[in-house]
């Protein structure tokens, strides 16, 4: 009798995901839970809405959503129809909203403002901070338009990240290869040595968002430190922008062993345009 040996190769599998989820509990004004009620959650962006029903404890949860701006509408027959706008889904991120329904007629609506990203995400344990591109425009740094090491800049900004040699990074005392790196959920790490590649990065002008995890990590990540990029997507409005930084030798500092400031000019021009046909 011959035998067989099996060599099993262990490949660690790593979810990549953008994705957010938008849940929340519906209730009466009494604060008993209302099971089957119909829930409705827009991008506010792009029009496009996804629907489901409260289960019997009354919750609901919609998720693979992208960030942007959404929606939440909930209906019951016997109660007024509930609506929240504004309401900001960033990167990878988890929003509960909760609705308490009034009694009266479903085409009368109750609605509440959303008032922009909750400070803290009450539904995660993780670390995590997230630069949207409004915050990256306004940072004093001319690398809006470069492609090498974008990432790089925002990670040496931030708070419990440590660079090491090269592009290897310590998010919250990780090694510089527990980290995995993504942009629109494909990885941007090399497959030979663990660290991000700066050219696969995408550039802060087509940046939507730059979530960096740094601990208490989600159970889908395999590793402890994540950086996930999303990039700008199309909306239902035309918009663009146009930008030029200038960088120029005169105004750098003279090294203390050199007689005079090294020649350098350069210039960074670029834009974007988005709308329902395009993509910034």
């Amino acid at each position: 009798m011959g035998l067989i040996f099996t060599r099993l190769a262990v490949v660690p599998v790593l979810a990549q995901t953008t994705f957010g989820t938008i849940l929340g509990t519906v209730t009466d004004s009494t604060g008993a839970v209302i099971p089957g009620a119909k829930v409705t959650v827009r991008n506010e962006g792009t029009n496009i809405s996804q629907e489901t029903v409260t289960d019997e404890r009354g919750d609901y949860s919609v998720s693979h959503l992208n960030p942007g701006s959404y929606t939440v509408s909930v209906a019951q027959q016997g109660f007024k129809r509930f609506t929240k706008t504004s309401i900001v889904l960033e990167t990878a991120s988890t929003v509960r909203v909760d609705a308490s329904l009034e009694v009266g007629e479903l085409t009368s609506e109750v609605t509440v403002t959303g008032g922009g990203a909750p400070l803290v995400e009450s539904e995660a344990s993780n670390v995590a901070g997230i630069r949207t591109n409004e915050v990256m425009e306004r940072m004093p740094l001319n690398v809006r338009g470069n492609f090498n090491g974008f990432y790089y800049t925002m990670l040496q900004l931030t708070p419990g990240a440590q660079q090491g040699s090269g592009s290897a990074f310590s998010l919250g005392g990780t090694r510089g290869n527990q980290n995995q790196f993504t942009l629109d959920g494909t990885s941007t790490n090399s497959p030979m040595f663990g660290n991000a590649i700066g050219p696969a990065q995408a550039t802060m002008e087509s940046t939507r968002e730059l979530r960096i995890d740094l601990a208490n990590n989600k159970a889908e990540y395999s590793v402890p430190g994540q950086v996930t990029g999303t990039s700008k997507s199309g909306e239902n409005t035309l918009h663009g922008s146009l930008f030029y930084y200038h960088d120029n030798g005169a105004f750098n500092a003279r090294n203390t062993f050199s007689t005079r400031v090294p020649f350098a000019i350069a210039h960074d021009t670029g834009g974007s345009l988005g709308g329902a046909h395009l993509h910034s």
